[in-house]
């Protein structure tokens, strides 16, 4: 059997179960395990049961997540650099699916809850409807695309009527996994001021939703990290790419 086909066999059973409980597809949780690891060569993600590449946040650690150090791509005042960067760590691939579905039951990724996507993740039934409420999870439509290919090339979507004993496509060459496109990036720096964009939805790394009175409105930067900032008058870190800077 191919790298690939491994992989997907050795995800698949704790996909099929999560969707029977999250009613997340199966397909789109295989599919983006499949990317997000290379199909498994990622040793040190596969080592900490981490096949999903979720940033460690604060709340996470201080809530007694586990997490490991990996090296990551950022854009740093405009710069593309190489960076040090703590990931979530888990005590098994159930965990870490589990965790994954908990994630994308988050507002980004259901339009019910406010999310800029064309319907809701949780309970799609069609994968191709499914992928594209994935936009939020990584930059521009490519990655959308990359999750698209991969269902369609190893027949993805057999495992979203609940089986887990399936015939898979055997492929030479897997699909090109489409790298996002790193945006130019806003330049911001502490003693700035910034608004907070009317679409933001959550605090970076929590569950705590921003109320619309906070947006709109200019603030000052207390501290720059390279996906958030600190915002002065409201003590609390908002993701980059829910802000402008405010003249």
């Amino acid at each position: 059997m191919s790298t690939q086909t491994d992989f997907i066999e050795k995800i698949a059973p704790f996909a099929v179960a999560d969707m029977k409980k999250n009613k997340i597809l199966a397909s789109i949780t295989i599919a983006q395990a499949c990317i997000e690891t290379g199909y498994g060569r990622a040793l040190l993600m596969m080592s900490n049961n981490a096949p999903f590449g979720v940033k460690a946040a604060e709340t996470w650690l201080k809530n007694g997540g586990k997490a490991y150090s990996s090296k990551t791509g950022e854009v740093i005042n405009g710069q593309s650099v190489s960076i040090v960067a703590a990931f979530r760590a888990y005590d098994s691939l159930a965990a870490a699916v589990e965790d994954h579905a908990n994630i994308l039951k988050l507002a980004y990724y259901n339009k019910s809850k406010g999310g800029k996507v064309p319907c809701d993740i949780v309970g799609c039934t069609d994968h191709q409807k499914a992928a594209e409420c994935l936009l939020p999870y990584a930059t521009g439509l490519n990655y959308v695309q990359s999750v698209q290919n991969v269902i369609k090339t190893y027949n993805l979507a057999q495992y979203d009527k609940g089986a887990v004993s399936v015939t898979i496509p055997q492929v030479t060459t897997p699909p090109v996994i489409i790298a996002p496109p790193i945006q130019s990036a806003q330049v911001f720096a502490v003693g700035g001021r910034v608004k907070i964009l009317p679409e933001a939805v959550m605090y970076a790394g929590s569950t705590a939703r921003i109320p619309e009175k906070y947006k709109n409105k200019v603030y000052t930067v207390q501290q720059v990290k390279p996906d958030k900032i600190l915002i002065e008058e409201l003590y609390s870190w908002v993701l980059t790419k829910d802000l402008q800077k405010a003249t």
